[in-house]
């Protein structure tokens, strides 16, 4: 019959070589690395006028800032995206929550300008009846050639790209 420490130390060297087999594995995969200068927004693009979706008030939108972090495999590398944004709602005197929907384009370039691949979608979200300026974080990736770079941009109406 085993004492009850030796069966105890059994349990603790079996969960601490569990704990170092999940820790090496995990290394297997490539850290992310910041690549901020692989994202090119649009200079047509960073800014946007858009309508509340109930209230039909105006409301600007405006790129506030990008940063990324990449993760680089053999032919590829996936890009993971966090696009600041600045909402104003310039009429104030409105009580009502507005809704409304950003609507942004990615796009997937290679290094010889060729666009690879693009995406369209809108990130929906409220502005509250005393809330005038707000500064939401949409985070988003895409995959691009080794060479390549991501490009977005905002758009005045959602998209539907085939």
């Amino acid at each position: 019959m085993t004492s009850p420490n030796a069966l105890s130390y059994s349990r603790f060297a079996a969960i601490g070589a569990s704990l170092v087999l999940l820790s090496a594995c995990s290394s297997f995969e490539p850290d992310p690395v910041r690549c901020n200068e692989r994202v090119t927004a649009m200079e047509l693009g960073a800014r946007s006028s858009l309508l509340a979706l109930e209230t039909g008030e105006p409301i600007e939108v405006r790129l506030n800032g990008v940063s990324a972090s990449c993760i680089n495999f053999e032919t590829e590398t996936y890009i993971d995206i966090k696009a600041g944004l600045k909402v104003l709602r310039p009429q104030s005197d409105i009580d009502r929550v507005a809704q409304l929907e950003v609507p942004f384009v990615v796009a997937a370039v290679a290094g010889d300008d060729t666009v690879i691949e693009h995406d369209a979608f809108g990130f929906k979200m409220a502005l509250s009846s005393d809330t005038r300026t707000l500064y939401p974080v949409v985070e988003f990736g895409i995959t691009i050639p080794l060479d390549g770079r991501a490009v977005i941009s905002l758009t005045p109406e959602g998209l539907q790209i085939k």
